[in-house]
């Protein structure tokens, strides 16, 4: 089975390193995020699907806050991509064991800026990700 799909959402996260009132120690990131994907769904034994997904999303209205320092701007559009590989397992009936391996990568874009006799600038930020999730479900 082939899914395409739609997704949206929102991460954010502080950044907080241990050295008091320098300049990008307590930070706040945050952006939107939308885009869409493709699903393939195989069965491997009556009880058994295996998966692949790709996803792009775009990261939108990105910004960061520097906390102890009051200031805040925006960032750029930037791109986030994801790859999973996953099984389902019917346990019995409507209960499912899931599993999901994945790599995922994403940047913040850089900043640059001089607003009145302030210089700030956030280079740009790259972060990469490999992860394994495992879940139960219900399906109804």
């Amino acid at each position: 089975m082939v899914i395409p799909f739609f997704a949206f959402g929102y991460q954010a996260w502080n950044r907080n390193i241990e050295n008091k009132g320098a300049i990008g120690t307590d930070e706040f990131y945050h952006s939107g995020l939308f885009g869409g994907g493709l699903k393939i769904d195989a069965p491997l034994t009556p009880t058994l699907v295996a998966s692949v997904t790709g996803e792009m999303m775009a990261l939108v209205g990105s910004g960061i806050a520097l906390n102890n320092f009051g200031v805040t701007h925006s960032m750029g559009v930037s791109a986030e991509e994801r790859i999973a590989l996953g099984l389902d397992q019917d346990v019995r009936g409507p209960y499912h064991i899931t599993g999901t391996l994945f790599y995922e990568h994403f940047n913040y874009a850089g900043y640059r800026a001089t607003p009145n006799t302030l210089f700030l600038y956030e280079p740009l930020s790259t972060t990469t990700q490999f992860g394994a999730n495992i879940g139960f479900a219900y399906s109804f």
